[in-house]
């Protein structure tokens, strides 16, 4: 599983709690009440047989070479206008033409 957070100054956070350290209450919604904080999440049922097609996809191959490194498109504008995310698995000499930000 990946947790994709967009670099932002706005969190929602719903543990009070978090290795022995309590959120202050004002930090925890916003400085909002929980009713607009729950309106982050989309509480309709998925179906079993609907989860793999609704939430997963498909490593895209861009790059493969003769030391088995490997740059693979994880999601794209078609999944999102917002932001990209590509997985390199490095073997060996790996020589890296994007200039946008790699990790």
């Amino acid at each position: 599983m990946l947790e994709i957070i967009e670099p932002s100054d706005l969190a929602v956070r719903f543990e009070f709690e978090r290795c022995g350290y309590i959120i202050p209450e004002a930090a925890r919604f916003m400085k909002r009440d929980i009713d607009t904080a729950l309106d982050v999440f989309n509480f309709q049922p998925v179906l079993t047989d609907q989860v793999d097609v609704e939430f997963c996809c498909t490593p895209q191959k861009l790059v493969s070479d003769e030391q088995n490194n490997l740059l693979e498109k994880l999601i794209g504008s078609e999944h999102t206008p917002f932001f990209s995310i590509k997985r390199a698995q490095v073997n060996g000499l790996f020589s890296r033409t994007n200039e946008a930000f790699f990790y």
